[in-house]
């Protein structure tokens, strides 16, 4: 968030001395050039920064990791998401870490990262149920071969997006 700060910033300064060069050039005397300059630049940059956040960090991961869901977010504090809406977050999964349960084949075991803009990325280890369409966290499958108790598992749905693709990768590997 500092860093988008420090980049408004810059990129209003850079946009007022522009301003400033182009009032001094060409002899304008409108005095509202440079303020307005520096807060349209700062603007800018603030509505660019939102909406390439997303596509600037899903273009930096590896080849094996797929984005699965991405959640978008509007606020009244930023108008502009109120027309088109921003990804604030996104799940991906790293397709070369599932695996299947030999005991149960139905069960597959991913890793996915949780990414958020102005957080840091949380990595986990997830267990599906590709049958069943549930999820849950791989911390709560001690014993039985690696699945989890009943009171462990979250309902999710088959069309979820982050089982349906851990569970094609899964079959994919069978």
């Amino acid at each position: 968030m500092l860093l988008t700060f420090f980049g408004a910033i810059a990129v209003g300064v850079l946009a007022a001395c522009v301003a400033f060069i182009v009032r001094h050039f060409y002899g304008v005397n409108a005095r509202f050039l440079i303020p307005l300059s520096a807060g349209a630049g700062m603007l800018g940059f603030t509505v660019w920064n939102d909406y390439t956040w997303y596509g600037r960090n899903a273009d930096g991961l590896p080849d094996t990791v797929q984005v699965a869901r991405t959640i978008e977010k509007s606020w009244v504090v930023q108008p502009w998401t109120l027309v088109a809406p921003v990804v604030t977050r996104f799940q991906a999964v790293n397709l070369a870490s599932v695996s299947r349960n030999v005991a149960t084949p139905d069960v597959a075991r991913a890793t996915v990262y949780l990414v958020s803009r102005f957080q840091p990325t949380f990595e986990t280890v997830q267990v599906f149920d590709c049958a069943g369409g549930r999820r849950s966290d791989a911390a709560d499958a001690p014993g039985d071969g690696g699945v989890p108790p009943e009171s462990a598992w979250v309902r999710i749905g088959l069309d979820d997006p982050l089982l349906s693709l851990v569970c094609g990768e899964a079959r994919r590997i069978r």
